[in-house]
């Protein structure tokens, strides 16, 4: 998770459905703003998702609220779909996730696994805590789903090449 900035809706663009949000110039300014990755694993979604960062539950304040709203691939927005996460994760608009949460890649039984720990303490210490098990999830997916467990992979794959290219 990287900081965020998100731009102003062009002015008369309103969101009043999720036809508003799912296409046209909601949509391309919020890939825009994501710089066309989830804002979860940082990766290229494929298929691209709105995720609400504070479950909507049918609210329409939040559902249809811009500053709540951001681009995921339906791999994260999958996992994040669930109780543990309705109230939120870091706000990557508030807050620069990078200053709290460190990932780290190590081999744990000749697997490799992506370690996610807090960096320094802050007074938001228990979104970071709920973010970093979505995180943890994400990445080093202990699910009986065998697509989740392939999108894990996939993840640590691509953060093993990328580290490889770097020390090469």
């Amino acid at each position: 998770m990287v900081k965020l900035n998100k731009s102003l809706l062009p002015e008369g663009t309103s969101i009043r459905n999720k036809i508003d949000y799912q296409t046209g110039p909601v949509f391309r300014l919020l890939y825009n703003d994501c710089y066309g990755k989830c804002y979860i694993c940082e990766q290229k979604p494929i298929p691209p998702v709105v995720e609400h960062i504070i479950a909507h539950k049918g609210n329409p304040s939040l559902e249809f609220n811009w500053h709540n709203m951001f681009l995921a691939c339906y791999y994260c927005n999958n996992v994040k779909n669930k109780a543990l996460f309705y109230d939120g994760i870091v706000n990557p608009l508030e807050i620069d996730p990078e200053d709290f949460i460190i990932l780290e890649l190590s081999l744990d039984d000749l697997k490799e696994k992506v370690s996610i720990t807090l960096k320094c303490e802050s007074e938001s210490i228990a979104i970071l805590e709920t973010t970093i098990v979505l995180l943890d999830m994400v990445y080093n997916s202990s699910s009986n789903r065998d697509n989740q467990r392939v999108s894990s992979a996939h993840l640590k794959n691509k953060i093993s090449k990328c580290i490889r290219k770097f020390y090469l």
